[in-house]
């Protein structure tokens, strides 16, 4: 399996921030999105995605920095035969 990549953050709006990535793998059967809030390590799943999706917009929980992983995953008999992960990180800013 071939790595989500390139992963691009940008704002769209208040308080959302779009995850993008090229699809490039042609097997797996799903894509985690996880972001890591500020002072925070990954492993908040914000999305579970079909598979063949190349986007995502998030909504933040606040101003400040966050990180973003696109994770490939594909299932085999129920367990996770491999995956992919790409790291960007996004800056967000929200009308408080």
């Amino acid at each position: 399996m071939k790595a989500p990549d390139p992963v691009q953050v940008s704002v769209v709006g208040d308080c959302q921030v779009k995850v993008t990535w090229t699809d490039n793998t042609t097997n797996e059967t799903h894509y985690d999105v996880q972001r890591s809030d500020p002072g925070s390590a990954f492993g908040l799943d914000v999305a579970i995605l079909a598979a063949n999706t190349t986007e995502y917009v998030d909504t933040v929980p606040g101003s400040g920095k966050y990180k973003y992983e696109v994770v490939a995953r594909q299932m085999k008999a129920g367990k996770v035969a491999d995956f992919v992960v790409s790291k960007q990180i996004g800056r967000a800013s929200c009308r408080e």
